[in-house]
């Protein structure tokens, strides 16, 4: 068996708040993150390949480790949403693209 090397993503927080947007009304659960934090996890993770495996670790302090699985679910969704987004952005400027090709090929 391999042994893979993984790559850790380390963020430290005294609040919760400090991950999430003060400006979304959403459940706890729902929230978006941050745009710092956002962009900070996607930096760390722009710097290594497509392939190699990530991990992402977030330190707090004692008194909120009782909400540790609710923040794990709220980065999974924020991430899987962002995806989602991203994927039907592409879809349809696909759709448009093709669109246009095929109104340049019927001009020529």
């Amino acid at each position: 068996m391999a042994y893979v090397q993984m790559t850790v993503i380390d963020i430290r927080i005294q609040r919760i708040m400090q991950l999430y947007d003060s400006l979304d009304p959403s459940p706890f659960h729902e929230k978006t993150l941050s745009r710092a934090v956002e962009n900070y996890i996607v930096d760390c993770a722009g710097e290594y390949g497509p392939d190699e495996p990530l991990r992402l670790v977030v330190h707090v302090p004692a008194p909120i480790r009782e909400y540790e699985v609710e923040i794990a679910r709220a980065i999974h969704a924020h991430f899987q949403a962002q995806h989602a987004q991203c994927r039907r952005r592409y879809r349809r400027r696909m759709r448009q693209g093709m669109r246009f090709l095929f109104i340049g090929l019927a001009v020529l």
